[in-house]
């Protein structure tokens, strides 16, 4: 007899959110012949591949100059480089520093 408990989680299943994060507690009841019973719990717990990523890489950035001219310019990000490349969406982008 097979008692095997096949648990898969893809990260379709997460992008999906098909399977959120977090731990799926089990419980296991074993009952013999004679109808006694016992059980046994265990925890599965799944935990987002964003978080961290497997990999963030800054990219370079466009420069911008301007001579006063009071037009106004606009920033455009270049997003970073992130693997998965699905976690690209659970990035926060923050302006840390501004030097002269």
């Amino acid at each position: 007899m097979n008692n095997d408990l096949i648990l898969t989680a893809t990260e379709d299943n997460y992008f999906d959110e098909d399977l959120i994060p977090g731990t799926y507690v089990f419980t296991i009841t074993g009952t013999d012949p004679a109808g006694n019973t016992q059980t046994a719990t265990f925890d599965w717990v799944l935990t987002s591949p964003c978080d961290p990523p497997t990999s963030l890489d800054a990219t370079m950035q466009n420069n911008y100059s301007d001579t006063y001219t009071g037009t106004s310019v606009t920033f455009v990000l270049t997003d970073f480089t992130v693997s998965p490349s699905r976690c690209q969406a659970e990035l926060v982008y923050t302006c840390t520093g501004v030097k002269d």
